[in-house]
């Protein structure tokens, strides 16, 4: 029999998200609103115009091979009334840790809920690789059968331009330890062999695990949407409005 576990029963929560989901009053002076279904009429009210015609051209591009399901909640978001669901997480490799899956699972969820709810917008669950971030030893091994499997690479920058071919004694390793894996897991190894870099293995896991649940998967490593940030740049470098809002965060 399944039985459904809420987070106050899992108690795996931190403090803050506890009382954040639990005893939203408690930090009222410090959150726009509750976590409630409730309070996203107010948040969907206050989304600005986007250039929805960049967006869905980017998303296209960067999608052109996902699941079908995926291709149509893009084309859902130049319609005014669709919102993206967001989460987010590093390029770890074979997924990462588990919280990643968590999250993924959990925005599909929340995107559902919202429609049930506003049944009169359409929601879109998005996955942000983190492709640009440097810091490639946080992603760079598994622990399996209580042991580390190191990917050793020389390669700088940002992480999802890291090519594969270098990657053949980590995945070599992980099969061994394996033995026979599962027809699955087998797939999963084999992104890693047939793709150029790591964003690219990463977006073919995470449409193969969710892309029939309809997940739109982002890599903002992208020219063309950055140069819609032209204007938020030029005005932090004249005026350094981050230090401000940044002090009155901190205070």
């Amino acid at each position: 029999m399944n039985k459904k576990i809420t987070f106050k029963e899992a108690n795996t929560l931190s403090k803050i998200a506890f009382d954040y989901l639990y005893n939203s009053e408690k930090l009222k002076p410090f959150i726009q609103d509750n976590s409630s279904i409730e309070s996203f009429e107010k948040v969907i009210n206050n989304r600005k115009n986007i250039n929805r015609d960049l967006l869905v051209k980017e998303l296209i591009s960067q999608n052109i091979n996902s699941n079908s399901r995926s291709i149509e909640n893009i084309n859902l978001l130049k319609a005014s009334n669709s919102y993206t669901v967001t989460t987010g997480h590093q390029i770890c490799l074979l997924t990462g840790p588990l919280y990643s899956i968590y999250k993924i699972i959990s925005t599909i969820n929340l995107a559902k809920q919202l429609k049930e709810k506003y049944p009169n917008n359409n929601f879109v669950p998005v996955f942000w690789m983190a492709t640009e971030d440097h810091d490639f030893e946080e992603v760079n091994h598994v622990n399996l059968f209580n042991s580390k499997i190191t990917w050793e690479s020389n390669q700088k920058g940002p992480v999802g331009r890291f090519e594969l071919n270098d990657i053949t004694p980590f995945l070599e390793e992980i099969k061994k330890k394996l033995g026979t894996p599962e027809k699955d897991i087998q797939t999963i190894i084999s992104f890693y062999e047939n793709s150029q870099n790591l964003s690219e293995a990463t977006r073919k896991i995470i449409n193969f695990l969710f892309g029939d649940l309809g997940i739109v998967i982002l890599d903002a490593d992208s020219s063309e949407l950055k140069k819609e940030m032209i204007p938020v740049f030029k005005e932090e470098l004249l005026n350094q409005n981050s230090f401000e809002e940044i002090n009155k965060s901190s205070d």
